[in-house]
């Protein structure tokens, strides 16, 4: 049986359960809503618009949706992709906005405002790094240092049924070096999100 524990932190993320070291959504939005029920958030702290099913449906058995969503975690409302499965709400999957032009941040101050309060309810996370200093250096003598990698924060709740829920805060940064300095135009790719869900825990068979 699943207990039901208070707001976290009265408007951010969801109720916890027994075995909880993970949210179980922001705010309003939960895990195991409808679709219907997800359109009908438009009021309060957490608000769901411009909700509409994702033209591409790649994987048999989920059914995407695209939406923007408000909510006290980013400062701009965000670009948002809901998947459920079997009908109902299986992944939050949240697009924080890029760092400033020039930036090589590993978290904006929204990323790192949600890594805080997820860290103040479900405790510290696990977290993986893979950042690498790439080094651009030309025959002028021109050089400059582009950050590469990614950054995962990473917690999960035990549920049962073989089940696991889970949230990450992460960043991905992909910058190459310029091939000429002759041409200002940015080689930067980042992504930046949250995702809360809930999935199979794939069990590995030990070869050993």
């Amino acid at each position: 049986m699943i207990y039901r524990t208070a707001l976290f932190s009265a408007v951010i993320l969801g109720a916890a359960n027994a075995y909880a070291a993970a949210p179980d959504g922001i705010g309003a939005l939960k895990l195991g809503m409808l679709p219907q029920q997800v359109e009908r958030l438009q009021q309060g702290n957490v608000v769901v618009s411009n909700f509409r099913k994702d033209e591409k449906q790649e994987t048999a058995g989920e059914v995407k949706y695209k939406s923007t969503l408000k909510s006290p975690i980013s400062y701009q409302p965000a670009e948002t992709d809901l998947t459920f499965i079997n009908g109902k709400l299986a992944s939050i999957f949240m697009r924080f906005s890029d760092a400033a032009s020039g930036s090589s941040v590993s978290f904006t101050q929204d990323q790192q405002e949600a890594i805080k309060m997820l860290t103040a309810k479900y405790g510290a996370p696990k977290v993986e790094k893979t950042w690498e200093d790439k080094q651009c250096i030309y025959g002028s003598g021109n050089s400059f240092t582009k950050k590469n990698g990614n950054e995962r924060y990473r917690w999960s709740a035990v549920l049962p049924g073989g089940m696991e829920r889970y949230a990450t805060v992460s960043t991905w940064i992909f910058d190459m070096c310029p091939v000429s300095l002759r041409y200002n135009f940015s080689t930067k790719a980042e992504s930046r999100l949250l995702q809360i869900g809930i999935q199979k825990v794939v069990v590995k068979a030990n070869p050993f």
